[in-house]
């Protein structure tokens, strides 16, 4: 058999971003045998990691995972059903053909490992942290995993009662052929196994989070480069910033909590949310700087700049009274004020001010706010209307993938499986598409 390390699956960004995908959709299982999985993420997917690593070299993927790993895996683990089921099946099919092979001994480990992958209880696995996703750690991983699949294996076998693992190490001779037969075999049985009905809907949205995810982390990357060309400082710069803004948005996330403004939901949202308004204040803040010779908005680009959100919504809310007799202006106005009553956690006001907002302007980052936040609402079907005009409004391939995304999770979520998988497949075929071409980025996010 071909070993992982004579193809271009071994190459560090692609196994980077196999094992953090991995990771994401089926917990340190998932992390431990994705960075082995060469095609876990499929194709299309791995084409767009490939392609940003002959780009930016192999640390792309490091990259990707520094630039928002904590995000890709909330969206992932929200949005796709928990997969590690399958990665374990696939484990366990491709253990026993190895063994089947094998005529060097060492049945116990074989033994073990099948008794504890085939068993329906919850792996005794350690969690995976990010400083593990790094090439130089993969194959480490893949081993301690696999010393603790044996150790629980043989404590089930033997009803051991203790609640401690007893650990053993693996064999040179046993590691070594493993090295060089299991990886294709775990391809093969992975591919045979992703496509059941039980896994095939939940990783197909899968994969498409990880496309928009990586697209959108991935051209921050491009841009970031771009402006290191232009100015050495941008990046400790922006970093600066980004802790600054996450630092005020904790603040104002406890206090929506003390107020009692947090739902259970929203607490297990809080760090992907964190992250989105942390990118929705600095839009916002670009667009007041390109007003700043006004003097309002000079006033609340610097009440936002302080973290006074207090101060800025009370200055935008008289803002919004004052202009509703200047039609041209309101909608902007309603929709900025949305924004701010987000970055307080206050989506109730943030839904009916992106509401107003659309129902005055039909612009579609008007919609997409509005259709966010009703899903946020448990709106459903003020959602999914808005998102049915998106699609039809939208140009650019990447929305158009993104909007079909928040269709087909707004569907299955009011049981219209139907219609929940055509828009899936229509979003997958514009991204495989559009790796043809160049594709745009999308103006509006996927929901998590």
């Amino acid at each position: 058999m071909t070993s992982l390390r004579s193809n271009s699956w071994a190459k560090p960004a692609i196994r980077i971003a196999a094992a953090g995908f991995g990771a994401a959709v089926a917990g340190p299982l998932g992390g431990a045998v994705g960075g082995w999985l060469g095609d876990a993420l499929g194709g299309f997917a791995a084409d767009l990691v490939e392609k940003y690593a002959e780009k930016f070299g192999d640390k792309a993927a490091e990259k990707l995972l520094d630039l928002g790993a904590d995000s890709l895996v909330e969206k992932l683990k929200e949005s796709a059903p928990n997969l590690e089921s399958a990665y374990r099946d696939a484990l366990r099919l491709s253990l026993a053909e190895v063994h089947s092979h094998f005529s060097g001994g060492f049945d116990d480990w074989f033994a073990n490992w099948n008794f504890c992958l085939a068993a329906s209880v919850p792996l005794d696995l350690l969690p995976i942290h990010a400083d593990q996703l790094v090439p130089e750690k993969l194959d480490d991983l893949f081993r301690l995993t696999l010393e603790r699949l044996d150790a629980q294996g043989a404590a089930m076998r033997q009803k051991s009662l203790s609640l401690m693992l007893e650990c053993r190490v693996l064999p040179t001779a046993l590691l070594s052929e493993l090295n060089s037969q299991l990886p294709e075999c775990l391809a093969e049985n992975f591919r045979a196994i992703i496509v059941k009905p039980e896994y095939e809907e939940g990783w197909k949205q899968a994969q498409l989070i990880f496309q928009g995810y990586a697209n959108a982390a991935l051209g921050r990357i491009d841009e970031a480069t771009q402006k290191i060309d232009r100015k050495t400082d941008v990046l400790p710069q922006m970093a600066e910033d980004t802790a600054a803004t996450r630092k005020m948005l904790e603040r104002s996330f406890d206090i929506a909590v003390q107020e009692g403004r947090v739902t259970e939901r929203q607490l297990e949202e809080k760090n992907a949310d964190i992250a989105r308004l942390t990118e929705e204040l600095r839009k916002l803040q670009e667009q007041l700087a390109t007003r700043a010779s006004e003097p309002a908005e000079a006033r609340l680009s610097d009440l936002l700049a302080a973290g006074n959100l207090a101060g800025a919504l009370r200055l935008k809310t008289q803002q919004v009274e004052t202009r509703r007799s200047e039609a041209e202006k309101l909608p902007r106005d309603l929709f900025e004020l949305g924004t701010i009553h987000e970055l307080r956690f206050d989506w109730p006001s943030a839904f009916a001010a992106h509401r107003e907002a659309w129902r005055l302007e039909r612009n579609p980052e008007y919609g997409f706010k509005y259709a966010y936040t009703a899903q946020r609402q448990n709106r459903f079907s003020e959602a999914i209307g808005v998102y049915e005009v998106l699609r039809r409004m939208y140009t650019n391939p990447a929305d158009v993938a993104g909007t079909l995304n928040n269709l087909a999770i707004l569907y299955r979520a009011t049981q219209r499986m139907k219609e929940a998988e055509e828009a899936y497949r229509e979003a997958l075929s514009i991204y495989v598409a559009s790796w043809r071409k160049p594709i745009p980025r999308p103006t509006s996010p996927m929901l998590p």
